[in-house]
């Protein structure tokens, strides 16, 4: 797995995109900085670019680098980081638009899995973290069905079959109210 995650940070440095395993399912990703990258994303899934991609930082220090984050959600962080909670909030740093909502609000989690926490890492930033998956089609646990979705023409991080789980919860945090914008298995 070493040389897999040496490889893909090689990439992702270079602006190419990755498919990685998390605690949810298989996840398509690239800089969270780099626009170009995020762009390829948008392409790949065939994504309508009004929608926003989440992201995910190794670590709630590399996050705070990123996002304001109020008392309430540090709370939330704490509690649930690493972990399927993605949290949305507002966004400090001039990143690309794309991972960015009207409001200038970016939506960004710690994962639990090993891979995307040594990706952002190593990488030192962020990483798109959206489902390896056309928009619209079905959610990947297995690398193949990934590249019958997707193609061969990506490096992928194969982390065997994963288990079923429910895509992360999602809740935007303003001051201290808790909107809960898609319940995964963590109940807020």
């Amino acid at each position: 797995m070493e040389i897999n995650i040496s490889k893909a940070i090689e990439l992702l440095k270079k602006g190419d995109v990755t498919v990685y395993p998390t605690e949810t399912a298989y996840a398509l990703g690239c800089d969270a900085t780099n626009k170009d990258a995020i762009a390829n994303i948008f392409k790949l899934k065939r994504r309508i670019l009004s929608k926003t991609s989440p992201i995910i930082a190794s670590s709630l220090e590399q996050a705070l680098d990123y996002v304001e984050i109020s008392e309430q959600a540090l709370v939330l962080a704490k509690k649930y980081w690493p972990g399927p909670l993605t949290i949305v909030l507002k966004a400090k740093k001039d990143l690309p638009k794309e991972i960015l909502n009207e409001n200038k609000e970016l939506a960004i989690r710690v994962s639990s899995h090993k891979v995307p926490l040594e990706l952002t890492k190593k990488l030192g930033r962020p990483i798109v973290s959206t489902s390896a998956n056309i928009a619209g089609g079905s959610t990947c646990y297995k690398i193949e069905n990934v590249k019958e979705q997707l193609g061969e023409d990506i490096f992928y991080i194969d982390g065997g079959e994963l288990e079923k789980n429910k895509p992360s919860t999602v809740v935007r945090v303003n001051e201290n109210d808790i909107e809960v914008l898609r319940q995964g298995d963590i109940k807020i």
